[in-house]
């Protein structure tokens, strides 16, 4: 901010007219000229004018977020119905209003990558890739970014840069659970169970109370006959969330196991390892 010069306290005399007292408003002595106004009228009205400028601000950005907040739940609806057209045109529009909404780009990026399975065109899976890659220079902690990026690079066959990619994201973030949960996931699907089990536990490490992660573990270690520590996994989860109804499913199968005898390793589970991708709807939303 500008400050003001000490001469400029007072305005000087002209003609003989005596200056304006402090605290008045400007205004022009008998001969036309304009006085200075005082020193703490001006900081006043700089201070005044500045945060009616951040206030603007400040509803502009508002107006914008709600705006694309709108179009990226209007887009999700026509996804979930299939008009995928529709939803293209919703989530470009949320970015418009929003240039730098993760979400938008997600979202965009998860229905390009949709539409260019469903009909064969690498141009709308490349385009895909390079959303969801600014996705996450917007938002380098974004989830289900990370998740959907590594997906689509191990469907179009690059399975090294998928696993780079959350190792780097685990890399920056020692801190948090999330890119463990999704190595684990990796590795799993890939039969892995040894190594999805260490990453969970690390996890579990940064956040015992992750849910996802429990909920994970319990898949793994019931997928692999440990059945009591299976339990004990999906137990924990109730005890944090009971509206868990996978979970309480789960318990039933494996007590029903459990008392069956029947301990086969491997099997499916209805149980899933980590949420597949949906489009969000704004930045602090869980998932869309």
């Amino acid at each position: 901010m500008t400050t003001m010069n000490q001469a400029n306290f007072n305005a000087g005399q002209h003609n003989g007219s005596k200056p304006h007292r402090l605290g008045k408003s400007p205004e022009h002595d008998r001969s036309g000229y304009r006085l200075s106004l005082p020193w703490f009228e001006q900081r006043r009205r700089i201070h005044f004018g500045s945060l009616v400028g951040v206030a603007m601000l400040v509803l502009a950005q508002l107006g914008c977020n709600y705006r694309a907040q709108r179009c990226n739940v209007s887009g999700l609806q026509a996804y979930q119905q299939g008009q995928y057209a529709v939803a293209v045109n919703e989530f470009q529009q949320a970015l418009r209003a929003n240039p730098k909404n993760a979400d938008a780009y997600y979202n965009l990026g998860q229905t390009y990558y949709t539409m260019g399975k469903q009909i064969s065109n690498q141009a709308y899976i490349s385009q895909a890739e390079q959303l969801l890659r600014q996705s996450i220079a917007l938002d380098d902690q974004h989830v289900e970014a990370h998740r959907a990026l590594a997906g689509l690079l191990i469907e179009t066959g690059n399975e090294k840069f998928a696993f780079d990619l959350l190792n780097t994201w685990r890399n920056r973030y020692p801190g948090s659970a999330e890119p463990s949960i999704e190595l684990a996931r990796l590795f799993q699907e890939y039969g892995d169970a040894r190594q999805a089990t260490d990453y969970l536990a690390d996890a579990l490490r940064i956040e015992p109370q992750n849910v996802r992660a429990l909920k994970a573990m319990g898949h793994v270690r019931e997928s692999q006959g440990e059945l009591q520590l299976a339990l004990e996994n999906y137990y924990r989860v109730l005890q944090m969330d009971t509206r868990q109804a996978d979970v309480m499913q789960a318990v039933s199968r494996v007590q029903t196991r459990m008392a069956q005898g029947t301990n086969p390793a491997g099997g499916n589970s209805a149980t899933q390892m980590a949420t597949p991708w949906h489009p969000r709807t704004d930045g602090n939303s869980p998932r869309f």
